[in-house]
């Protein structure tokens, strides 16, 4: 996919200066699953020869000797634009601290296995908004040759599952163009804002108990989603029909300031970034567990986490409510096809970011993965039953790639849980004739090694809901197994 640099950051005053540097065409690519838009790429190439000169001879008796073939490494130079550019930042650094071999799909240079030469760099500046920049050395890596059996393109599943949740939430953005695009009715910027400021409060509700660095993460789209404002045309439109109709919705509020119209090529774009925002900022607040930081003080400074198992919930539930509101708000609509397509890539948006979700999470047994499995399955499967309702007949929208990109994220998503649970303990079941302390059970099961009997231990406590671990039983008691299957 490429784009005018220059038009979409440099012009729209989002950028510093630096934004000059790029007028003219960037081309999308991939580095290990993660898009980007290519800015630089240069390669040196040719043959490894050693010259040989001799003591009292002219320099043409020179001989050569030829070693073979050789090359440097590829220097890529890229930038990370877009609402998501953070998130895709953080990707692209897990994708360069991973052992191995990585994928490359270059404009230029095709499809290439590659391998971090050296330390990538990437870069964020306060001169340049929404923006990022990376640069990377890289080794080709052709591999060995010869087949790579049944499971040969089944590479990476993480990667695959990441790639499941980029290309949803693309196929969402199309669809949102296209049902935004030349001439748009009143009615249907109505059903838009409608859909926009009732998924702001749809993610309020659901975000209530949430942790606090989860709503400060949300307040930015939130407010961009209930701010967001009419194009032109439409404002244009509503005028012509009538002054009762263009003050119902160009007009804000008298306690509010009115937003600015933008125009109508670039609507498409603005409301697609404003549905995806929310669960866009979601993913990105998932922590990895870390220990407490140590104050100067010498307290203890408690940073309150973000699991990815509580992300996924939220983006579950946030999902399950959209839905709800694109069908009662497209049945209000004279416009009902175009504004539940909208409502429909509100959803596909939410429900994608369960992608980035999934890949964070960690397991302590293969029930767990299965059990996670399936409730993620679940709810793709509830957001794809959506693609069935009537009142998406007439739609202008392109439904199918949206379809079969929630579909390839359920594939990948059981697919990687098929390869983690080869790798995590199975869960036995105890029989607790009477009541006792529940490491006796574990030394039992998990015999003389110390570290195993008190990962049994410690996961059993809370798998099994234990008040205090020297009173467990009688009953059945669910335990992991010292080693994995």
């Amino acid at each position: 996919m490429a784009f005018e640099i220059g038009t979409l950051l440099g012009n729209s005053g989002v950028l510093g200066s630096g934004a000059l540097a790029f007028d003219g065409i960037v081309t999308e690519a991939f580095l290990g699953g993660v898009s980007f838009e290519v800015i630089d790429s240069k390669e040196s190439a040719g043959r490894r020869l050693h010259r040989f000169l001799f003591p009292g001879q002219p320099v043409e008796n020179q001989a050569f000797q030829d070693f073979g073939t050789t090359d440097t490494p590829l220097i890529l130079s890229g930038i990370l634009v877009g609402a998501d550019y953070v998130v895709r930042a953080e990707r692209l650094r897990d994708v360069f601290r991973r052992g191995g071999s990585m994928s490359l799909e270059h404009p230029w240079w095709g499809t290439l296995t590659v391998r971090l030469a050296q330390p990538a760099e990437i870069t964020f500046s306060h001169q340049e908004l929404r923006f990022a920049r990376f640069t990377a050395q890289l080794w080709r890596d052709p591999g060995p040759g010869g087949s790579s059996g049944l499971f040969g393109d089944v590479t990476d599943s993480v990667n695959s599952v990441l790639d499941a949740s980029d290309d949803a939430v693309d196929a969402a953005q199309e669809s949102v163009s296209a049902v935004l695009s030349g001439s748009i009715p009143v009615t249907l910027v109505q059903g838009t804002r409608t859909l926009a400021g009732g998924g702001a409060a749809v993610w309020d509700s659901v975000t209530t108990s949430a942790p606090e660095p989860v709503k400060s993460a949300l307040t930015a789209p939130q407010q961009a989603a209930r701010n967001l404002p009419a194009p032109v045309q439409a404002t244009t439109s509503a005028l012509e029909e009538g002054p009762r109709l263009f003050m119902s919705f160009a007009v804000a509020p008298a306690t509010q300031t009115a937003a600015p119209a933008t125009e109508d090529k670039d609507y498409g774009t603005q409301v697609g970034y404003v549905l995806a925002g929310v669960p866009l900022a979601l993913a990105g607040s998932i922590t990895s567990s870390q220990p407490p930081l140590i104050a100067p003080a010498g307290e203890v400074q408690e940073q309150p986490q973000v699991s990815a198992q509580d992300v996924a919930t939220l983006l579950m539930a946030g999902a399950a409510q959209l839905g709800v509101l694109a069908q009662k708000t497209a049945a209000e609509s004279s416009q009902r096809a175009q504004v539940m397509a909208l409502g429909l890539a509100s959803c596909v948006m939410a429900i994608a970011q369960l992608g980035p979700a999934w890949t964070a999470m960690t397991f302590a047994s293969d029930e767990d993965a299965r059990t996670a499995r399936d409730q993620f399955v679940a709810a793709l499967d509830g957001t794809a039953a959506l693609f069935s309702s009537p009142l998406l007949a007439g739609s202008a929208a392109p439904l199918l790639p949206m379809f079969n990109a929630l579909r390839a994220l359920r594939s990948a998503i059981i697919m990687d849980c098929t390869v983690r649970v080869g790798s995590l303990p199975a869960v036995q079941t105890v029989s607790m004739g009477t009541r006792q302390s529940l490491w006796w059970a574990c030394y039992a099961l998990g015999g003389d090694s110390t570290n195993d009997v008190r990962t049994m231990f410690d996961d059993a406590v809370g798998r099994n809901g234990l008040a205090h671990p020297a009173l467990a039983g009688p009953g059945q008691l669910w335990i992991i197994k010292e080693k994995a299957l």
